[in-house]
Parts: C-alpha cells; structure tokens; sequence
C-alpha cells in the first residue's frame, strides 16, 4: 500500500475508533445508567403506589434495607465503569483489562438487582392475593416494551 493509502486507512480508522468510543460512553450514560440500581429502587418506590397504604409503607421499608444491604455492591460497579471508561485515554490502554472489569462490573450489578428482587418476592408472598396482584400489574407497567417489528417479518427476522 502506498503512503497516501495508508494515511487513508490510518484516519478510517481512528474515525472507526472515536465513532465505537463515543457509542460505547453513549450506550454507558444513556443505556445502561438507566438499569442502575438506584434507579430501580426508586421506580419501585412508584410501584410501591398501586398497594394500599400499609403495605406501601412496608414495601418501600424493604427496599430502604435491601438497598442499603447492596450499597457497596453498587458502589463497586460505579468505580469498575468509572476506571473502565477513564482507561480508554490512557497511553497503555488494555482491551482485556477493560472488558475484565465491565464484565465484572456487570455481573455485581446483576448480582444485586437479583438480591433486590428476591426481597421484593419474598414481600409479596406474604401480601393478600389482591394486593399480590396489583403489585404484579404495577410491576408489568414499568418493564422497558420491546422493539416494534416491521410488519411481514418473522420474529427470527425471515
């Protein structure tokens, strides 16, 4: 390849780079701080509304703990993308290193929205079957809908 050639792919591919690098912060900011934990809690705190009084005031006493219990967990996860995405600038920057910690990061985050969900199970065990199931219509309300096919297409996307 001659020089102009490769000057040309160099800046295709620093472009490719700055274009994933701002994708991947987009999709961190935008994306996945939506899922944090303490957003759930407080999107379970509206939840919380479709229960009588209270309940609603139990309820939201088991979140209060349960995020308490998984604080540190969440505070974790915090530094682990922080030192993720603040590695991305740095002269010996380590793919490998980085995926290590995003993936560790990823399973401590799954690991406490999994503890917060078990004790909000376990609360609606004990709920009377009328409040059980308002709570579970206010919980199907919250969930993210999914992506809208195109119509004639498959859902294996045939």
């Amino acid at each position: 390849m001659n020089p102009r050639g490769e000057r040309a792919a160099l800046i295709v591919s620093l472009s490719l780079n700055l274009f994933l690098a701002a994708a991947v912060t987009a999709l961190f900011i935008w994306g996945a701080g939506l899922f944090a934990l303490g957003g759930q809690a407080g999107s379970l705190r509206q939840v919380a509304r479709s229960l009588d009084p209270a309940h609603r005031r139990a309820l939201v006493a088991v979140l209060q703990t349960e995020v308490q219990a998984v604080r540190p967990e969440t505070q974790q996860v915090r530094a682990l993308r922080q030192d993720a995405w603040r590695s991305l600038e740095a002269p010996d920057f380590d793919p490998a290193k980085v995926k290590a910690e995003l993936a560790q990061a990823r399973t401590l985050n799954q690991d406490a929205s999994g503890k917060v969900q078990d004790s909000l199970i376990d609360f609606a065990a004990a709920l009377p079957i009328d409040q059980r199931a308002s709570l579970g219509r206010a919980l199907l309300a919250r969930m993210p809908r999914a992506p809208r096919q195109k119509p004639g297409k498959a859902a294996d996307g045939r």
